[in-house]
């Protein structure tokens, strides 16, 4: 009586889905990193250059002024 050896294929390791969930995940970070940086510094009290995951002094005070309420603040953001 003869055997019959069955030989398993290996699995082979598809690059594509690899490289596209790194390149999403690249483009995802590219844009929430932003977003949370503008969400931090709302809250922030000392807000300012350099990027913060979270605010250092927390406050809403930056939330609840208008933006440009005065002449002078929209002249002086013109001049930068």
């Amino acid at each position: 009586m003869s055997e019959i050896v069955v030989k398993k294929k290996k699995k082979k390791v598809k690059v594509f889905p690899i490289v596209n969930a790194i390149i999403f995940i690249l483009i995802s970070l590219i844009i929430l990193v932003p977003m949370w940086k503008v969400i931090v510094d709302s809250f922030d009290a000392r807000a300012g250059y350099g990027m913060l995951f979270w605010p250092q002094v927390f406050s809403i005070k930056l939330l609840l002024m208008p933006c440009f309420t005065s002449h002078s603040l929209f002249l002086y953001s013109l001049q930068q």
